[in-house]
């Protein structure tokens, strides 16, 4: 705001970032240090790392900084070596989120449908529906912010009208697909 010129056309830079694969002549992927997230970049857009004696700034990270909102879909796992589940935010909480799970049946991101996970209180049995049945309540969980680091695969994902997720939803999580938790049909 200080220069006047809009955001989107003021550079920013993340790092220090370790390549891990080299993509083409000109492309790599790369891994930031501090947050584990992946990019991929062209030559054009990357510099070396040059370390000073002097301490780094805190890197502001948007992923895990930006307050969540309701209804906000995101990927979450229990703990950090279990599978993830994605669900719905129902409650923000100064030191917890609650949230909705949702499930699929099928690990295929294309063609999994996404429906709300209901149970009957006393049982462990889940049923998927867009809608509850008699008796039962939402399967929910709860998320403390500070240990959403370890948690957190992805966030602002979205659902299609015939709840898949949308394509950008489907590669923010693609690198994970394999830990996506299956509900038995």
């Amino acid at each position: 705001m200080a220069t006047g010129r809009r955001s989107s056309h003021i550079t920013s830079w993340r790092g220090p970032c370790t390549v891990t694969n080299r993509l083409s002549t000109t492309a790599y992927s790369m891994t930031e240090d501090s947050t584990d997230r992946r990019f991929e970049r062209t030559v054009l857009n990357m510099l070396p790392y040059r370390a000073t004696s002097a301490v780094s700034p805190d890197v502001y990270d948007p992923f895990y900084s930006d307050p969540f909102t309701l209804d906000e879909i995101v990927a979450v796992r229990d703990d950090p070596d279990s599978p993830f589940y994605i669900a719905r935010t129902t409650a923000i909480n100064a030191s917890f989120i609650s949230v909705h799970y949702y499930g699929c049946t099928t690990r295929d991101l294309r063609r999994a449908v996404f429906r709300p996970c209901w149970h009957h209180p006393g049982s462990n049995e889940i049923s998927l529906a867009a809608a509850a049945l008699p008796n039962q309540i939402p399967y929910t969980g709860r998320l403390d912010l500070d240990a959403l680091r370890e948690l957190l695969v992805a966030r602002n994902l979205g659902f299609t009208q015939a709840a898949k997720l949308r394509r950008k939803s489907q590669r923010a999580i693609v690198e994970n697909a394999l830990d996506l938790f299956i509900f038995d049909k």
